[in-house]
């Protein structure tokens, strides 16, 4: 393979950054890490829990790092960079391989063969006669191959296919020898990155698909080709191997987090959080400390805490995460505790000291790439005492919840029983308040739910519009959350403003297909 020194390097410094530090010493990038595999292999820690870490030097074995934390070894497997090389191997050491596990025929062993070696042959004897450019006669790369070998190209993705757990393990967990085992693959250096479990990169490949068009095999997102066929005959050292590559590795690592943030974390969107504690906490004359606190002139003692609490809302009764994601107080902090942190302070580091919440200060932080957030979910409950005023807000929410396409409307009359309607009493209601007259053919003219579904959508949206402290509530969290779990202001792509009311649509939550019936608030 190519040379991978500045990867070695890399792993030797994760390792060493790891090995006998306490939990609490970690940066915040490490911290998160731990938490995930933590949670993950339900280990127990806590901030004293010291962590070992070890480098593995037989760089035939897929782990690069051992992590050891409270005698529970974990292995890793570390990468960095772009167009990632995960495994590659001599095509013979591959056919063995698959012969005994996968039970290959000799005619699908040959068809490999005849791919990696590229001239022709099952070997690599192909004559080296060259043309007018100095190219090998007699070779091909992969464009002329899937033109001139279409059916076996159809054929050896087809046992691809059929074997993409076996493939994807040997290429990301096993490779050549016995004795690799890994539980989680990490993508970055020990300052940044990004990682994912070894189940759910699996899970991963085997629902998605590389879209290159230049691709010839693909297994999952990962491809398959020669390492190289020396075209020109200078590195004929390098034929008959067969390479896995994952180009891209880190871009899906990233989204598979932000996909399972509910499951493994809150670590992508404490990406954002973070970055604005840490810039605010310890450049006290950046020009945003002015937004939170005009009449405040000199911010030494003053720092941004991350929300890590639930609180008491008063529409739903009980302790929920709230409107902000962090709020200003005023306190003596001792440096050592600032650079423990990184400048990044939560409610939990401040109970062995005095301070003063900063009322109204409280931020909402979103996404940089997040472009459908949720301002407010009301579960059936908390939609009815927060509309209450409306008359029959019952029927209001049924309307909310319907199916309008032709193949969901029969779900409707599930819904309508849920909520405690007949359709008879439920079309008596549309007539009522919507003045739409039903038919005998209307139950099932979706044209018919689907303008029950706007009219209600329209409605809900003119309350919310002209009752202010409702929409106060919904989206700064004014009158349910005390006055710093409320969201007065707004940090979003990297600028923070004045929360401000903006255009919103009204929409159902994703159980509605299961009787979790909820309605959301979003941006529109």
């Amino acid at each position: 393979m190519a040379n991978n020194s500045h990867g070695n390097k890399n792993e030797v410094e994760i390792s060493n950054y790891l090995n006998e530090k306490k939990f609490c010493e970690l940066n915040l990038c490490m911290k998160e890490f731990i938490k995930y595999i933590c949670k993950n292999k339900e280990i127990l820690f806590n901030d004293d829990t010291i962590i070992y870490s070890s480098y593995e030097k037989n760089n035939k074995l897929k782990q690069d790092i051992y992590i050891n934390i409270n005698n529970v070894i974990i292995n890793v497997s570390l990468k960095m960079g772009s167009g990632n090389s995960l495994h590659q191997e001599k095509i013979e050491d591959f056919i063995l391989f698959i012969k005994k596990e996968l039970k290959a025929s000799e005619e699908i062993c040959n068809m490999w063969r005849f791919f990696i070696w590229a001239d022709g042959t099952l070997n690599g004897t192909g004559p080296l006669d060259k043309n007018t450019k100095g190219e090998i006669i007699c070779r091909f790369g992969s464009k002329e191959y899937q033109k001139k070998y279409a059916q076996d190209r159809v054929i050896l993705q087809n046992f691809i296919n059929e074997n993409k757990i076996a493939l994807i393990e040997r290429a990301l967990f096993i490779g050549k020898c016995e004795n690799s085992n890994v539980d989680f693959v990490y993508h970055g250096t020990y300052k940044e990155g990004c990682w994912i479990s070894k189940q759910e990169v699996i899970n991963f490949q085997l629902e998605n698909e590389t879209k290159s068009k230049n691709t010839c095999f693909r297994l999952g997102k990962l491809t398959i080709q020669a390492w190289n066929v020396s075209l020109k005959g200078k590195t004929e050292r390098k034929r008959g191997q067969i390479q896995f590559k994952y180009g891209s590795m880190k871009d899906d690592f990233n989204k598979l987090m932000q996909q399972n943030i509910n499951r493994i974390g809150t670590f992508v969107g404490d990406i954002e959080e973070f970055e604005l504690s840490h810039c605010l906490n310890k450049n006290k004359k950046n020009q945003m400390w002015k937004v939170i606190l005009p009449n405040i002139d000199d911010f030494t003692n003053y720092y941004l805490v991350k929300v890590s609490s639930n609180q008491f809302s008063r529409l739903s009764e009980k302790k929920v995460k709230t409107k902000s994601d962090a709020y200003v107080i005023k306190a003596n902090l001792p440096k050592d505790l600032l650079l423990s942190r990184e400048y990044v302070i939560e409610e939990s580091d401040l109970n062995d000291y005095d301070y003063e919440v900063q009322a109204n200060s409280g931020i909402s932080i979103k996404l940089k790439s997040s472009q459908n957030y949720t301002y407010q979910k009301f579960t059936k409950n908390s939609f009815y005492k927060a509309f209450a005023f409306i008359p029959d807000i019952n029927f209001w929410f049924a309307s909310l919840l319907i199916y309008s396409s032709k193949d969901e409307i029969y779900k409707n009359h599930k819904i309508l029983s849920d909520i405690g309607f007949s359709f008879e009493t439920f079309s008596n209601y549309v007539e009522k308040y919507m003045q739409i007259t039903f038919k005998s053919a209307d139950i099932q003219n979706s044209s018919y739910w689907e303008s029950i579904r706007k009219k209600a959508q329209e409605k809900i949206k003119e309350e919310i519009q002209k009752n202010i402290e409702l929409s106060e509530s919904i989206f700064m969290g004014k009158h349910w959350f005390e006055a710093q779990y409320q969201a007065l202001f707004i940090y979003e792509k990297g600028i923070l403003r004045k929360n401000t009311i903006m255009d919103f649509s009204i929409t159902t939550g994703s159980g509605r297909s299961k009787g979790k019936y909820s309605i959301e608030i979003k941006p529109n």
